[in-house]
């Protein structure tokens, strides 16, 4: 999780190879790494807004 959570702060949209490579790093299917950024893209974005509404 440290691994995603510092890739992410790199690249929030990572490119086909870069999820490749954090698949492969992991051990992980490329779709759990795929859906892994969505997500956190999507909480991201819930917590900006969250923080504009206060």
């Amino acid at each position: 999780m440290e691994i995603l959570e510092q890739e992410f702060k790199i690249e929030q949209y990572p490119s086909g190879s870069d999820i490749d490579r954090i698949s492969s790093r992991l051990g992980v299917n490329l779709h759990t790494i795929t859906v892994w950024f969505q997500n956190r893209r999507a909480r991201l974005k819930r917590s900006v807004k969250r923080n504009q509404s206060s």
